[in-house]
């Protein structure tokens, strides 16, 4: 495939089966390095959205350097700040894998819709469950059940109010009270470390 993307190549909004997104700040900036304004989609006043404009063809081949759109299947692994937005994407061209399995570059991409952090797996509030391998976010007044190897960040700027039950495998990352706690499920294997953030 060549490097550059034509425009009969296919339009793809999934990566190894899963929806693509893209992180960025309440602008449309990026927020883990990169520069630049994304094309925003626009929401009418029915619900119904117009994607944003295709981003200009860019030319890199490697992940996390210049000449590459980034996005990714886990969104909550990238959500900094309340204000940050994300949106489900598509692509055409080729894909560069990341050393993350969840971030992959693309030469050109296109932002379709805005998602709310909800439905993937940034919760403030409520009760929620994360299984298989689900990377989820949990802070303010949420409570997560987690079963199989999903794993529950709490970031240190996360108010200390959000609960985590553990099952099978499923991971606790907790950074809140300036520690870092690491807390998998009781039984064989089950841990708790504690060390400054």
């Amino acid at each position: 495939m060549s490097a550059r993307a034509k425009p009969t190549e296919p339009v793809v909004s999934a990566y190894n089966g899963r929806p693509v997104y893209k992180v960025l700040s309440a602008k449309g900036e990026p927020i883990h390095g990169g520069k630049g304004r994304y094309s925003l989609p626009v929401r009418a006043e029915d619900g119904t959205w117009t994607s944003g404009g295709w981003m200009p063809q860019l030319y890199g081949t490697v992940v996390c350097e210049r000449g590459l759109y980034h996005l990714t299947t886990e969104p909550a692994r990238w959500w900094l700040y309340a204000t940050d937005r994300v949106f489900h994407a598509e692509f055409r061209g080729e894909v560069f894998p990341s050393s993350d399995p969840d971030k992959l570059g693309v030469h050109t991409v296109r932002l379709l819709y805005e998602v709310d952090w909800s439905e993937v797996g940034v919760w403030s509030a409520g009760e929620h469950q994360a299984s298989g391998t689900d990377y989820v976010r949990a802070s303010d007044s949420a409570t997560v059940e987690a079963y199989g190897s999903a794993t529950v960040l709490s970031a240190y700027y996360h108010a200390p109010s959000a609960g985590v039950t553990l099952h099978g495998a499923a991971v606790h990352i907790d950074r809140r009270g300036g520690l870092l706690v690491i807390r998998t499920a009781e039984g064989a294997g089950a841990r708790h470390e504690e060390v400054p953030a």
